[in-house]
């Protein structure tokens, strides 16, 4: 793998990899994990991020790349039904889904939740339009995500950390601006995996109508509605999202794995 890519893993069983999406890290997923079932979990810090960050930033490109290195690194038995299983949040989705595309053969079925669309024509303009500093806009979308003054009452060195995430965010996420108007940036197409995409419904309306348009694009199945959540799922409600993430591994693995209630 990577080197200096910090991950994480627990429990036995079918192996699944959790990836988080922009401004968060392994941590985002722990309530999810606590609540998987009998599944090997891993979790890591895309680079650019928390035990990652020394990595620097990095595009989708990159990012696919280096789970592509992580799956690789896993050892997994040598049947069909033992490939790893990749769900990704938001961000974390897209990148689970440009590593499918670039390595097949190493991925048994891939989850995505509200991975973001920003080229689909219904989606509102912003982060990638930033035009001051990367760390203030690490302040804006945490602040949006948690609240502005809990957020301005978190501690000053957990302040400094997150803030220095922020070049990490716009790198990634200004890479996916690099297609023409209307088409899928270049490390993102159909794959041979079974793919399932989801939203929550409690999630805003140019996120389901994006996540069905990228569906499309990649002749999945219509995304699947989860019930409760709006886009922190993993957070917010834990238990729904990795019943999910289960369901998802049930593509690839036996039912037996686990029903991660």
């Amino acid at each position: 793998m990577a080197p200096g890519l910090h991950v994480v893993e627990a429990g036995t069983g079918a192996t699944l990899v959790l990836v988080h999406g922009a401004m968060d890290r392994l941590a985002g997923l722990a309530r999810a994990d606590r609540h998987q079932g009998a599944f090997r979990v891993v979790r890591y810090d895309r680079r650019g991020y928390a035990g990652s960050a020394p990595l620097g930033p990095g595009d989708l490109a990159t990012h696919a790349a280096d789970l592509v290195d992580l799956l690789g690194a896993l050892r997994v038995g040598g049947r069909p039904g033992d490939l790893p299983v990749v769900v990704g949040h938001s961000l974390g989705g897209l990148v689970a889904l440009a590593a499918a595309r670039l390595a097949p053969g190493l991925i048994g079925a891939v989850g995505a939740h509200e991975p973001p669309p920003p080229w689909h024509r219904d989606w509102p303009p912003g982060i990638e339009d930033w035009a001051g500093d990367d760390t203030d806009a690490a302040d804006l979308v945490i602040g949006r995500a948690v609240g502005v003054e809990r957020w301005a009452r978190a501690p000053a060195p957990l302040r400094a950390a997150r803030r220095a995430e922020g070049g990490a965010m716009m790198t990634e996420v200004r890479s996916l601006f690099v297609a023409p108007p209307g088409s899928l940036p270049a490390p993102l197409g159909p794959v041979a995996a079974p793919v399932i995409l989801a939203h929550g419904s409690a999630g805003r309306a140019h996120v389901r109508t994006g996540v069905a348009d990228l569906a499309g694009r990649l002749g999945t199945g219509a995304p699947e509605r989860l019930e409760g959540p709006g886009h922190r799922a993993p957070t917010t409600h834990a238990p729904t999202y990795a019943r999910w993430t289960a369901s998802v591994a049930r593509l690839s693995v036996p039912a037996a794995a686990g029903d991660g209630a």
